[in-house]
């Protein structure tokens, strides 16, 4: 895997993306050559952001 900068929106359209898969996060960080753990921490991530508040 090589490292790619990614915007935050870019990092939307991904969690968008992976939500209509209806892939594993496994097969689809797989399939898009993606770091399963960076993808979790930051869907992680944003979702407490949501929680807390910020969109």
């Amino acid at each position: 895997m090589s490292r790619t900068h990614r915007s935050h929106a870019q990092w939307l359209e991904l969690f968008e993306a992976f939500e209509q898969s209806g892939q594993t996060q496994a097969a689809f960080c797989t399939e898009r050559d993606l770091n399963p753990a960076y993808f979790s921490k930051r869907r992680r991530e944003l979702l407490e952001q949501n929680d807390n508040g910020f969109v």
